[in-house]
């Protein structure tokens, strides 16, 4: 069952917090910021994986070689 649907265009989804998510597709709203420089997403997890820019971090092998990077 999805009892949310999208008031502007036809995405349905079941959970709550996927449709406030979807909403932000249309309103532009990017509330989650970066505290070194002026990024901003709209979701949370793309604000983690841009962090890894400042870090340096690269948690994603390659099993055939030696490439590492930072997002899949």
């Amino acid at each position: 069952e999805k009892p949310y649907e999208c008031s502007v265009c036809d995405y349905i989804c079941a959970d709550y917090g996927n449709m406030k998510q979807h909403i932000r597709t249309h309103t532009g709203d990017k509330p989650n910021k970066c505290g070194q420089c002026d990024y901003s997403s709209a979701k949370s997890s793309t604000l983690k994986i841009h962090m890894r820019a400042h870090t340096g971090e690269k948690p994603f092998k390659c099993s055939v070689c030696d490439y590492i990077c930072a997002d899949m």
